[in-house]
């Protein structure tokens, strides 16, 4: 699982199999270590350095629907608290672990896991099999309160912890076993997070009254302190790869560090706005960009990256979902969310995309900001650079002139502001660099949507799709104490919905499942165009075989009317570019899909998939 680790003077890094301890920060790229066999001192680049082994245990990856993540996210707010004062003196902490119920001692331990690895789920409970804070309960009477509370409790009909308690007991009579008391039953409700107990209640559109906003917004006191993050629709017309005509508008998804006014990262797009772009960008956000600059061959420096520790956004509806918050609570970021009508709080995003248009204006294909500025000028005509080209141009301009022209709001440029910051100047002391992501790979793989199923003999069904690998066997059999099939946690690129991710609790890592029956990529406006297409047909039960021939015979439409059709073109640019970019921004597909003999499982040796460290 992904966590950071530090890269400032004393750290212990590896580079090339060797340990070193980083003596000095040269720069946002350089760093001087001394070899710790040979003693001697040598200059690495920061991007080639990776954390000591057994740098961190592997964590499971956090899951609202589990009672002790609660208890984590509560544990997190008073260790946040307390790592927020960089001046706390023992006292403080002390009074703070007074706050959460527990010693001095233990706020410490808190505070040290959390520092350990970056990560909220470091902070829950380890399980025990009785005692104090264990569950007492005989596995059958659990098994009962669970059904219960989810059957009577977690409805729309809002009935009350008595009433639950009651239907347990009735069962439980029934079964001649000892009913539990009602404590019992109301502590295991409590224990569920509230967002989860209003929302299966029927309280989903008062949730925000209900639930107050966390955090405050207050003015940014450094790098990383506060980020703001939004979409825009460019204003200029894209052509295709193929036949150089008009596909339309792209969209961009971009965070800007406050402090700095710094593009910490973006993810530029075909796809309206939505999860995935959102993933993308916070993704780019946090990792390094050299790799990235690389492959664009754009000569620049680009610093800006880290986890922000305050994220702002606005009430767009593809922020307001649990997987963006289960996502940023996991890395440590608190959400806050623009209040209504004050377009204030989110000013220097806006300012920033007002910049950039500005400078869109100016290129071939441009539509404007409005239909009067256009006058005549004929945007499709004009228009002429590709995805590519764009893509390329935007990161050159944000590289190059924006990064190094003077801001008026800063009164100095964004990537002196931020070395000034981050490095130090002559007259103040740095707060240096922020610490780098241990596992790049899972840090891409954990911001992706997830969904929770269960292992059958043929695999694991999603999206009406079967997909399969060799590590599943180990579950296929596997059963919960109720009788009932245990659900795993699996993950999938929208992009692209041939490769999913598994997570194995017992190896406590991700394995790539491929289609188990072959099949070309689609990504996940392919599928739900088809499902609603086969549905229209009257075609109650959608099946894979019935998905694939739908896109068999879309392609081959989209293909004669590429030519003929914006629409069309704008439909294979999508799907060409996100095959283009997959390679770089998650691992590889496979060559051909792990499927099983007929009469045997696969045998030999089981291996996770390769990770590629470019992003």
């Amino acid at each position: 699982m992904h966590s950071s680790f530090p890269i400032g003077k004393g750290a212990e890094v590896f580079f090339n199999n060797r340990l070193y301890r980083v003596e000095y920060v040269l720069s946002n790229q350089i760093v001087q270590a001394k070899d710790l066999k040979t003693g001697e001192s040598t200059q690495l680049k920061i991007a080639d350095l990776t954390p000591p082994e057994n740098y961190r245990p592997a964590i499971e990856p956090l899951d609202l629907d589990k009672p002790g993540q609660a208890e984590s996210r509560r544990r997190y707010a008073f260790v946040k608290k307390a790592l927020d004062n960089p001046n706390r003196t023992r006292e403080d902490v002390k009074r703070i672990a007074n706050e959460a119920g527990v010693n001095e001692r233990t706020m410490y331990k808190w505070m040290a896991l959390f520092l350990a690895t970056r990560r909220v789920s470091s902070l829950t409970p380890k399980k025990r099999s009785g005692g104090k804070m264990g569950n007492r309960l005989n596995p059958k009477i659990n098994d009962i309160v669970q059904l219960m509370i989810a059957q009577i409790y977690l409805t729309k009909q809002r009935k009350t912890i008595k009433s639950t308690h009651d239907e347990v007991r009735r069962h439980c009579i029934a079964e001649n076993l000892k009913p539990p008391t009602y404590n019992s039953v109301r502590k295991r409700i409590l224990d569920i997070p509230e967002e989860i107990r209003l929302k299966a209640r029927g309280y989903g559109a008062a949730l925000k009254k209900r639930l107050p906003r966390p955090g405050t917004f207050t003015d940014a006191t450094d790098p990383l302190s506060i980020a703001q993050i939004d979409h825009t629709t460019l204003d200029i017309i894209l052509v295709d790869e193929l036949y150089r005509r008009p596909i339309g508008r792209p969209y961009l998804t971009c965070i800007i560090d406050v402090k700095t006014r710094g593009i910490l990262g973006y993810y530029l797009s075909l796809d309206p706005t939505g999860r995935i772009t959102t993933s993308l960008a916070l993704a780019h956000a946090i990792l390094p960009k050299e790799g990235w600059l690389s492959r664009l061959e754009i000569a620049s420096d680009w610093p800006f990256r880290g986890r922000p520790r305050v994220l702002i956004l606005d009430n767009a509806r593809e922020f307001d979902c649990p997987w963006l918050t289960e996502a940023c609570q996991e890395l440590g970021i608190e959400v806050n969310y623009r209040p209504v009508k004050t377009p204030h709080f989110g000013a220097h995003i806006e300012r920033f995309f007002g910049t950039l248009e500005g400078a869109i204006h100016q290129l071939p294909g441009t539509t404007f900001s409005n239909p009067t500025e256009r006058g005549d000028y004929d945007s499709d005509s004009e228009s002429c650079m590709t995805m590519v080209e764009f893509d390329r141009w935007l990161a050159e301009w944000v590289a190059n002139i924006y990064h190094q022209k003077y801001h008026d709001g800063i009164l100095k440029s964004p990537i002196k502001a931020w070395n000034d910051a981050v490095l130090g100047t002559a007259t103040t002391r740095g707060v240096g660099l922020p610490d780098l992501e241990e596992d790049p790979e899972m840090l891409r793989i954990n911001l992706l949507p997830s969904a929770r199923k269960t292992v059958q003999p043929t695999g694991i069904r999603l999206h009406y799709i079967d997909y399969y690998s060799p590590i599943l066997r180990n579950y296929i059999e596997v059963m919960n104490a109720d009788g009932k099939k245990p659900k795993f946690i699996v993950r999938y690129d929208p992009r692209d919905l041939g490769t999913i991710y598994f997570w194995d609790p017992e190896l406590k890592q991700y394995f790539e499942l491929t289609y188990r029956t072959p099949h070309p990529p689609m990504s996940m406006w392919e599928y739900l165009g088809y499902r609603k297409e086969l549905k229209a047909q009257g075609l109650k039960d959608v099946d894979e075989e019935a998905i694939f021939a739908a896109k068999e015979r879309n392609d081959a439409l989209i293909s004669e009317a590429a030519l003929r059709t914006k629409t069309a073109r704008r439909a294979n640019e999508r799907r060409d570019r996100a095959q283009r970019e997959l390679p770089i921004t998650r691992p590889a597909l496979p060559s051909a899909a792990a499927n099983p003999p007929d009469t045997s499982y696969p045998t030999g040796p089981v291996k996770p998939f390769e990770v590629d460290g470019a992003w």
